[in-house]
């Protein structure tokens, strides 16, 4: 009993040297071993950045914390009538400037005009906004004035148009040049969702597809635009270029009936978009988006649409595409692929492409990264070794190479994703042997090679057979980790060599840690609810991403 008031006593003292910045992402920790007047004054410091639990918060907040500039607000478990009254307390309290604010989780119909209220005059405060992530509605034209703003996330629908933050008094538009992600992001309420309401609002009424056009002419500098459900509870998880627009459309909570036509109508220039879909949703008007450069289709389940419609959507814009990844159960012919899709620099497949039938189409010479994973399941047909190695030979212009496997066996399901790094976990010396014998990796630089089974000798003859190696990753089953990087600082002293991926990140390059781990959305999801990451909070507030 005697240890509760030392340690409050050390809390209580270290709050006193508080003076930019606190996160309390995890305030059950916290906050049980403080005294109710600590907690209470907390924000009277000189904070500029805080992070709240509202369930944690059981005590008026104080109307001096004009230092902050960054906020989240979020909550887990409060009950509607309890999380209203806090969110309220706190927005009326709030007397400062902010540059962010991130409001999650909030909204319920209890109180609603009051906080939508509070929010407005808190927004009227704060001309320097540059991020609002918001769940809350409230008059879009209290950031008329925010010229600053740069990050705009909508997770309700507003009942004036989308584009009043750009009205001047005068009822002309007026650019925005700062804004470089506008996303109407839907929200899961009472088992209906903010997106199934927006794209029936989309679908009955005209007027937002105008109003979306608005918003990419007076504001320049959009780089991401689009709808998405889970943009606050993780990044974008593709991210090729910047080129305009950059769209993500998860379909995740939508309802079967709301047809993919209505947002390629919204954006039919689109040059990215990375799509989340249910297996029946139709994807063929995907063939409208004529300037397609970048193309990611995943669905939220073990299958995929139609073999045929993913052929003729391929026919139809696969000669522009420079990237693309989807997944499928069914056999799909790689020579068809890229005979589609002849300028294609990087690919991603969750299919058997490498089957004994397998032709290796010449265009695969424009590859320059290329991964390639090995699933645990084993489907319609085995890999074709030989198959595989002629067309890695053939990839002439490859550069990075990333192998991962959850298979113990060559005969498993294979999923092929063509970008700057390569995993494999179950690559043996006899599948190497075959590789190498068709004399690959001309101008390969990068190697990424995890849970392997490769072995001393086999680690060497790939080190000696890559001449231009500048990093080698092998996450290996084998005990002699430590003999393989000597071995390959001897063959290639220049190289970087790295027994886990992570420990390559501080040598890589920002862009080159963008990918996702393989095998992340393919599996099928039990739940259908938003995840919380224990470690997602800290990076909301006042960072674009």
């Amino acid at each position: 009993m005697a240890a509760l008031p030392l340690r409050q006593m050390c809390l209580e003292k270290a709050l006193t040297y508080l003076k930019s910045k606190i996160e309390i992402h995890n305030p059950h920790r916290i906050i049980s071993a403080l005294s109710f007047k600590v907690a209470f004054n907390m924000l009277n410091l000189h904070l500029q950045q805080v992070q709240i639990d509202l369930h944690f918060f059981h005590f008026s907040l104080q109307s001096e914390s004009n230092h902050l500039t960054h906020v989240t607000l979020y909550k887990f478990d409060c009950k509607a009538v309890e999380s209203s009254s806090l969110a309220f307390k706190f927005l009326t309290a709030m007397n400062t400037d902010l540059k962010s604010l991130v409001l999650i989780d909030l909204w319920d119909t209890y109180m609603e005009k009051e906080i939508s209220e509070a929010l407005n005059k808190l927004l009227r405060k704060s001309p320097n906004l540059e991020e609002l992530h918001c769940c809350i509605p409230f008059d879009l034209k209290v950031l008329r004035k925010c010229k600053n703003l740069k990050v705009l996330r909508l997770c309700f629908c507003p009942e004036q148009p989308w584009d009043d933050f750009l009205d001047m008094d005068c009822g002309r538009k007026q650019p925005l040049k700062s804004l470089n992600v506008f996303q109407i992001c839907s929200f899961s309420i009472k088992h209906l969702t903010i997106g199934h309401e927006l794209c029936k609002w989309i679908t009955d009424y005209s007027p937002p597809t105008k109003e979306l056009q608005n918003i990419q002419t007076f504001c320049p500098q959009l780089k991401k635009v689009g709808h998405q459900e889970k943009v606050l509870f993780r990044n974008p998880e593709f991210k090729y270029s910047d080129e305009l627009p950059y769209c993500i459309w998860n379909s995740f909570y939508l309802q079967t009936n709301i047809p993919l036509k209505v947002a390629v109508s919204c954006f039919p220039m689109v040059q990215t978009l990375s799509l989340h879909i249910k297996d029946d949703v139709d994807i063929k008007p995907l063939m409208q988006l004529k300037e397609i450069r970048n193309l990611n289709i995943e669905s939220i389940y073990e299958t995929f649409c139609p073999l045929a419609d993913l052929n003729e959507i391929l026919r139809s814009i696969g000669g522009k595409l420079q990237h693309l990844r989807f997944y499928s159960d069914n056999p799909l012919s790689l020579n068809f692929v890229f005979k589609c899709c002849p300028n294609l620099r990087s690919a991603e497949f969750n299919c058997d492409v490498f089957g004994e039938d397998t032709e290796c189409p010449e265009s695969v010479e424009h590859i320059r990264r290329l991964k390639i994973t090995l699933f645990e399941r084993s489907y319609n047909r085995p890999i074709d070794v030989r198959v595989f190695a002629v067309t890695l030979s053939k990839c002439i212009n490859l550069e990075e190479l990333e192998i991962y496997s959850t298979t113990s066996q060559i005969s498993a399901r294979t999923y092929v994703h063509v970008y700057d790094q390569v995993y494999h976990q179950d690559l043996y010396d006899n599948m190497l042997d075959i590789i190498l014998s068709k004399k690959p990796f001309m101008k390969l630089k990068k190697i990424f090679i995890e849970r392997s089974y490769l072995s001393y000798t086999g680690v060497q003859a790939l080190a000696e057979h890559v001449e231009n190696l500048e990093v080698i990753c092998i996450n290996s089953h084998n005990a002699e980790v430590k003999k393989m990087k000597n071995l390959v600082n001897e063959i290639r002293p220049k190289a970087i060599f790295c027994h886990k991926r992570k420990d390559y990140k501080k040598h890589a390059k920002p862009e080159e840690n963008l990918f996702l781990k393989p095998g992340k959305h393919w599996r099928k999801r039990p739940n259908p609810k938003p995840v919380y990451p224990n470690d997602a909070y800290p990076k909301w507030a006042g960072i674009s991403y």
